[in-house]
């Protein structure tokens, strides 16, 4: 049901955050008290509108938003774009796990 869904994606999506927080030059974005499948975060030296080729020559599929779109967050946080990432019930721990290391490869790339 509906439920187990929403707990699933909210699981999942603080997995994804938790993740990627440990790795040196990636900040999480999100906030707010309750949150939902998209995570936004951004790498050090990494444009998303760029580095988003990056992720997709992995097979990994993510966008990026830009401050057109939240104005107020990202003009608060001194951010031009972040990528954005979204994680749903199906996907595992083991697709996020992958998904880091992708993140940490372009990352220490970067540094």
């Amino acid at each position: 049901g509906m439920e187990r869904i929403w707990d699933r994606i909210q699981g999942i999506a603080a997995y994804t955050r938790n993740v990627l927080t440990e790795i040196p030059g990636v900040r999480v974005h999100d906030g707010g008290r309750v949150r939902c499948g998209i995570v936004t975060f951004s790498i050090d030296g990494v444009d998303p509108a760029d580095g988003f080729y990056a992720f997709a020559k992995e097979g990994v599929y993510l966008g990026y938003t830009g401050v057109r779109s939240t104005r107020f967050d990202m003009e608060a946080k001194g951010l031009e774009r972040v990528f954005r990432a979204s994680v749903h019930y199906f996907n595992t721990e083991t697709e996020i796990d992958r998904f880091a290391s992708i993140v940490r490869r372009i990352a220490t790339v970067k540094s």
